[in-house]
C-alpha cells in the first residue's frame, strides 16, 4: 500500500513540474525578443504602419498584453499613436474564432496642420483600410485614449476618451467614444461621438455624429477657422458629418447657440468683423463640400435674436464714416434654401440712425437729425414679401432743430405724391415732425402717416413761423414690384470678385502692396 502511495506522489509531481515547466516555456516564449519582433514585422507588414512593441505579457493562452506599443506613418515620419497596453483576447463564437482588441492609456494623433487630404486618406486607410470580417476581429475597446486632431483650420483634442469600436459579420465598423473634455474644456455632460464607416479599399466614413450637452464655445477650438479669438458664446446641440463620396462631404448643425459675440464669429468674413449678440436656436444648417472645394451654406433653419448691431461697421462699404446707429432684430421663424428664402417671419428696431449720413449716401440731398426704423411684422414666404408693418420716424438732433434740404424734399413730393414742391420750398425747411406706417401685401402699398388730425400726417414743417402739415397720407395703394426679386436680381449682376479685391485693398496694412 505504501509503495502505491509512493508512485501517485512521484507521478503528481512530475505532472506538476511538467505542466509548469510547460508554462513557464511558453511565457518565455511570448516575453522573448524575438517574437515580439516576429510580431511587430507581421503586424507592420498588414496594417502598412510602422509598429514597435516594448514588450509581451502573456495573460492567458488565449489573451496577450503587448506594452508600449507605438505606431509610426512611415510615408509621413509621423508618430501617430503609442499605448501604454494593448490587450488582445481570443473569443470562441459558435464554430468561428473571433478576437477582440483592447487599447488603454496611450494617445492617438488623427492629423497634423501640414497634412493635405490624401494625408488624411492614408492614415485611414492605414488603419482601417482593411477587411475586418476576414480577420475575424469583432470590436476594439478604448480606455483612457487622447485623440489628437490638428487640422489647418482648426485644432481639437479629446482626452481620457472611452468607448468601443465593433464590426459586424460584414466587417461594416460603428465607433461609440464619450468624452469629459474638449481642447483644455471639462464639460459637466459627456460629449458622444458616434460614428459609421466601410473599411477596405474603399473606406469611408457614411456618418459622424457629435453630441454636446453645452459648451463654451472658446473649447471648440475655432479660433483660426473664424479668424480670432472666440471666447464668448456656449453651443449645445448635435453635428453631424457624411461622406457621400469620397470627393464630396457635408456637414449638418443644429442646436442652440447663446451669448455669443457676433464680431468674434465673422472675422473671416467680406465686410466683417460685424458686432452684435447672437442668441439663436438652429434647427438645421446645412453645408456642403464639392470635390474637395470651400463648404457652402446649402440650407439654414433657425430663430433667435441678433441684438446690438452697429451700423457703423458698414460705414466704409458706402464710403460715409459718419454712418452710425444699433439695430436688433427678432427672427421668429427662418427658412433658407439655396438660393432661395421659403420662409422669414421677423421683427426688430434701428435707433439713433444718422439721418444726415443716410441721405448722403442716398443721394437726393440731406435731411438733419436721427431715424428711428421700428419693424412691427415681416413675413416673407418663397422669395415674395407676403406682409409688412414698419413704422418710420426721424428726430431733430437733439435741442437743435431739425431741416431738409429743398432737394430731399421736392424728390419726395415728387416721386411718392407726384407733387412738385420746389417752386414753393426755401433752400432748406425746418421739420417738426416727420414719420410714415408702411403697410405692404399681396394688394401693395400703402402709406399712412403718424401724427396730426386723426394721425393721417407724415411731415409737419415750420413755414414763415408756423407749423404745416404739409405732406398728408395719399388715400391709394401702391403697385409693388416684389422687393426680394429685385435684390436678388441686382445681386446677380454684383461682380463680387471685384468687390473682395476693393474689401482687400481698402483693409490692407500697406494698400501700395495690395494691388
Amino acid at each position: 500500500m505504501l509503495r502505491h502511495r509512493k508512485i501517485l506522489l512521484a507521478l503528481s509531481i512530475v505532472i506538476v513540474l511538467g505542466s509548469l515547466a510547460c508554462t513557464i516555456t511558453y511565457a518565455l516564449h511570448l516575453r522573448s525578443h524575438s517574437l515580439r519582433d516576429r510580431i511587430a514585422a507581421d503586424l507592420t507588414k498588414r496594417m502598412g504602419l510602422a509598429i514597435e512593441i516594448g514588450s509581451i505579457t502573456p495573460l492567458s493562452f488565449s489573451s496577450r498584453q503587448f506594452n508600449n506599443l507605438t505606431v509610426d506613418l512611415p510615408e509621413l515620419e509621423t508618430r501617430i499613436g503609442r499605448f501604454n497596453r494593448v490587450v488582445w483576447r481570443a473569443e470562441e463564437s459558435g464554430a468561428v474564432e473571433s478576437y477582440g482588441l483592447g487599447l488603454e492609456e496611450g494617445w492617438l494623433l488623427v492629423g497634423t496642420g501640414h497634412w493635405a487630404r490624401d494625408d488624411y486618406q492614408r492614415l485611414l486607410q492605414s488603419g482601417f483600410g482593411h477587411d475586418f470580417a476576414a480577420l475575424h476581429l469583432t470590436e476594439i475597446r478604448v480606455r483612457h485614449i487622447d485623440f489628437h486632431w490638428r487640422h489647418p483650420a482648426f485644432s481639437m483634442t479629446a482626452p481620457q476618451a472611452d468607448g468601443i469600436i465593433v464590426f459586424d459579420e460584414q466587417g461594416r465598423g460603428q465607433v461609440n467614444l464619450t468624452v469629459y473634455k474638449l481642447n483644455e474644456t471639462t464639460v459637466e455632460e459627456p460629449i458622444q461621438v458616434s460614428a459609421w464607416f466601410t473599411p477596405g479599399a474603399g473606406m469611408a466614413f457614411q456618418k459622424v455624429e457629435v453630441h454636446v450637452g453645452g459648451i463654451p464655445l472658446e473649447g471648440l477650438g475655432l479660433d483660426a477657422l473664424l479668424g480670432g479669438p472666440v471666447k464668448a458664446g456656449t453651443f449645445a446641440g448635435r453635428i453631424v458629418y457624411r461622406e457621400p463620396n469620397p470627393a464630396d462631404w457635408t456637414m449638418e448643425v443644429g442646436g442652440s447657440l447663446s451669448a455669443a459675440r457676433l464680431e468674434e464669429l465673422t472675422g473671416e468674413v467680406i465686410g466683417g468683423p460685424f458686432n452684435g449678440l447672437v442668441n439663436i436656436h438652429i434647427d438645421r444648417a446645412v453645408f456642403l463640400s464639392v470635390a474637395g472645394g470651400r463648404p457652402e451654406l446649402r440650407s439654414l433653419r433657425f430663430g433667435g435674436r441678433l441684438a446690438e448691431l452697429e451700423l457703423a461697421q458698414f460705414a466704409s462699404l458706402f464710403q460715409e464714416p459718419e454712418l452710425n446707429g444699433r439695430i436688433d432684430l427678432t427672427v421668429h421663424q427662418a427658412d433658407f434654401d439655396r438660393p432661395d428664402l421659403r420662409y422669414v417671419r421677423l421683427s426688430g428696431k434701428a435707433v439713433d440712425v444718422s439721418l444726415e449720413a443716410l441721405t448722403r449716401v442716398l443721394g437726393y440731398g440731406v435731411v438733419t437729425g436721427r431715424l428711428e426704423v421700428r419693424i412691427n411684422a415681416l413675413a416673407i414666404v418663397d422669395n415674395v414679401i407676403q406682409f409688412a408693418d414698419v413704422d418710420v420716424l426721424a428726430l431733430p438732433p437733439g435741442d437743435e432743430p431739425g431741416f431738409i434740404e429743398k432737394a430731399a424734399l421736392a424728390s419726395v413730393g415728387r416721386q411718392a405724391f407726384g407733387l412738385d414742391l420746389e417752386p414753393i420750398l426755401p433752400e432748406r425747411v425746418e421739420y417738426v415732425q416727420m414719420g410714415v406706417k408702411l403697410l405692404l401685401d399681396r394688394e401693395g402699398l400703402r402709406i399712412r402717416g403718424t401724427h396730426g388730425p386723426r394721425q393721417r400726417t407724415i411731415l409737419t414743417v415750420k413755414l414763415w413761423g408756423r407749423e404745416v402739415g404739409l405732406l398728408k397720407q395719399p388715400d391709394k395703394i401702391y403697385p409693388m414690384k416684389d422687393l426680394v426679386a429685385i435684390v436678388r436680381s441686382r445681386l446677380k449682376d454684383y461682380d463680387v470678385e471685384q468687390f473682395i479685391r476693393w474689401w482687400a485693398y481698402q483693409h490692407a496694412e500697406d494698400p501700395e502692396d495690395n494691388p
